[in-house]
């Protein structure tokens, strides 16, 4: 089974798009969309031939917030 592994460049974009959310969301909200890229990335690495688009990640909050 293929690993996923998180590059330094994605690291820190993760981290960006939680502090970026924290500051300008909540901090509940910024943690909820991080869990779920994470989730979706161990998705991924458990089924890698099964990307599909960005959609699957934001499905739940899409009407909850113009971010998604």
């Amino acid at each position: 089974m293929p690993r996923l592994n998180w590059t330094v460049p994605a690291r820190d974009d993760l981290r960006q798009i939680n502090a970026w959310l924290t500051e300008n969301r909540t901090g509940s909200f910024a943690a909820q969309i991080v869990r779920k890229i994470r989730a979706r990335a161990a998705f991924l690495e458990n089924f890698p031939t099964e990307a599909g688009p960005a959609r699957m990640v934001f499905a739940s909050c899409a009407s909850t917030t113009p971010l998604c």
